[in-house]
């Protein structure tokens, strides 16, 4: 075998694929090998900085882990059938606020709005105390975020990128809001890199049954379902549809069929609670939908604003179609929907950003080895941007006004970069049809 036959790829996201290299080209240790370990120690040592610096204040005010934490607390004392209905979510905060925060300060209660079955990991941790089960969490958060690039490993290789993946995570600010806030958003990084992987391994079944446990958070799906059909991948479509019938059974084993079948009215009823109620805070959105809140919501009908911004986030949405097409372009077309689904998604907070993780080492995988044009060079400099962007910002709404902004660049430019590459194949067979006439 060649080198450039080393490693196998899945072609346009579903289609057969020949051997080759990921991307042309071949992951390679080198010199670099020996700053795996260091890189590695040298994250242990950051996080264990965070957790011990802000463990004291996770009782000084409202934690996003409590109403997961209370969701168990219901589910472990037999009200799992109550955990999306809002009086008894404050009633049993009520209860529990006690143990929440410190005393003295205001409990506010929010809603439970994720799928029943996350609770197969928040039911156990309800088990615990509150600060023990926020420790665990924390300490697993930690794990995966160390486990993601040994995911990748088949295209970051075990050299200067794999070591900048095990130590950049906890210098990204929205990953350090997740784990702070106990939300699940490192959880759905760590499936995308691993629905990543059984694609490029050619395991469509897998990676459809992986993309089903990303409905965890629905929205953050669906671009990615979307991708799926553009190319065509019937096998991952066909294995997500038969692993989320059954999540759904086993929602309905931890909560009772009917709140189980009643969560996408939850989203709904979500979406219009009033933020004093817990409600969404669209101001805190770095995407379509928030940001165009802040630009419109005084100017024109609430119904005109949301049929808006359902009309530009399924114009962003049609993207991933032509981002797919190309097994030599498979990392940068996975990266590029992961930018747009959290542009288009119709919840994402910051802490949601963390799923530029994934996106930032497969961009940059796609990257390595390749010449440097413009559209290269400016998707390398969006990359250090956005990175670099939460910690430079004056104000948590500049945060956010520039995290939309870059990450519609970077979905741009991921999409020039695409199309370029696709046209250049497409050349390349045609000259090659032409020549075998």
């Amino acid at each position: 075998m060649s080198a450039g036959t080393a490693t196998t790829e899945l072609g346009a996201l579903g289609q057969e694929a020949k051997p080759t290299s990921i991307n042309g080209v071949i992951p390679r240790a080198g010199r670099y090998r020996p700053m795996i370990p260091l890189a590695a120690l040298m994250a242990l040592a950051c996080y264990a900085f965070l957790f011990f610096y802000v463990r004291p204040h996770i009782f000084r005010g409202n934690s996003d882990f409590a109403f997961y934490y209370r969701a168990g607390k219901m589910l472990k004392a037999g009200y799992g059938a109550n955990v999306y209905d809002l009086n008894a979510e404050r009633a049993y905060d009520a209860k529990w606020g006690g143990e929440y925060t410190a005393p003295g300060r205001n409990f506010s209660s929010y809603p439970f709005v994720a799928s029943p079955f996350i609770l197969l990991i928040f039911g156990p941790l309800a088990c615990l105390s509150y600060s023990h089960a926020w420790t665990v969490w924390y300490a697993a958060n930690v794990s995966m975020l160390l486990g993601i690039p040994f995911l990748l490993r088949s295209v970051l290789g075990h050299g200067r990128l794999f070591a900048l993946a095990l130590l950049s995570p906890p210098f990204f600010l929205p990953l350090d809001f997740a784990l702070f806030q106990g939300q699940p958003t490192i959880l759905l990084a760590l499936l995308f890199a691993w629905m990543f992987t059984e694609i490029v391994r050619e395991r469509a079944w897998h990676a459809g049954c992986i993309l089903a446990l990303v409905t965890i958070k629905p929205q953050l799906a669906i671009p990615m379902l979307l991708a799926l059909a553009f190319a065509r991948n019937w096998k991952a479509i066909a294995a997500f549809f038969g692993a989320s019938f059954g999540l759904f059974w086993v929602s309905a084993a931890l909560v009772g069929w009917r709140t189980a079948i009643r969560f996408p009215l939850v989203l709904r009823q979500f979406s219009q609670l009033p933020l004093g109620l817990g409600g969404p805070d669209l101001r805190l959105m770095p995407n379509v939908r928030g940001i165009l809140y802040g630009v419109l919501h005084s100017r024109i009908s609430t119904n005109s604003l949301e049929a808006l911004t359902i009309v530009l986030s399924l114009a962003l949405m049609m993207t991933v179609g032509v981002s797919l097409r190309n097994r030599e372009s498979l990392t940068l077309g996975f990266a590029s929907v992961i930018v747009v689904t959290l542009l288009t998604s119709y919840y994402g907070y910051m802490h949601d950003m963390s799923l530029l993780l994934v996106s930032f080492l497969l961009t940059g995988s796609y990257l390595r080895g390749r010449k440097l044009g413009p559209v290269e060079v400016t998707i390398t400099f969006a990359v250090y941007g956005l990175f670099l962007l939460p910690v430079v910002s004056s104000s948590f709404h500049i945060m956010v006004i520039g995290m939309f902004l870059g990450m519609l660049l970077l979905a741009g430019l991921q999409f020039a970069g695409l199309l370029r590459h696709n046209s250049c194949i497409a050349l390349v067979e045609l000259r090659r049809s032409v020549v075998s006439a």
